[in-house]
């Protein structure tokens, strides 16, 4: 993933006071570890207004949802619920057709829900914007508690003790 597009829509979330959470290798990488991500991971607060304010900024990128589920799926809890429960979805992906390496999943799983980990967040400034991610311990822990964690989320957990 490019630094610059990382730095630009982390702080155009923020311009726009967008509630949420950075999860993932983004939230690893801004806590020191070095290691390679492909993505963002966020959580967003379910509201609408704060749903249209995510909406805005994915629209700004050029990020659109990976195809066949249209955006306002994101409004609506009962097709939310079908794509967790009949499709095992955990996330619901923004994409940049012509720059494919432009990507962020909005984690819709009810285990990652924004309500559930907000208590466990830390506000950082990057470039003078307040960013919201995962603290060391709610990463280990969540990483931890993975039915089948995979080799990276085990060096993670590593790292991050380490610091």
């Amino acid at each position: 993933m490019s630094e610059s597009f990382l730095k630009d829509i982390l702080i155009a979330l923020s311009k726009n006071n967008v509630k949420y959470i950075i999860f993932g290798g983004v939230a690893v990488v801004l806590h020191g570890v070095e290691r390679m991500t492909l993505d963002l991971d966020v959580s967003i607060e379910m509201s609408k207004e704060n749903i249209d304010k995510f909406l805005k900024v994915m629209k700004e990128f050029n990020l659109s949802p990976r195809p066949p589920v249209p955006e306002d799926i994101l409004y609506d809890k009962d097709l939310i619920n079908y794509l967790i429960n009949e499709k095992n979805a955990v996330a619901f992906t923004f994409i940049d057709k012509d720059k494919p390496f432009k990507q962020v999943d909005v984690l819709i799983h009810p285990d990652l829900k924004y309500e559930k980990w907000i208590n466990k967040t830390q506000k950082i400034d990057l470039y003078g914007h307040e960013i919201c991610i995962l603290t060391k311990e709610a990463i280990i822990e969540l990483k931890q508690n993975l039915k089948k964690p995979r080799d990276k989320d085990l060096i993670d957990i590593k790292e991050l003790k380490k610091r």
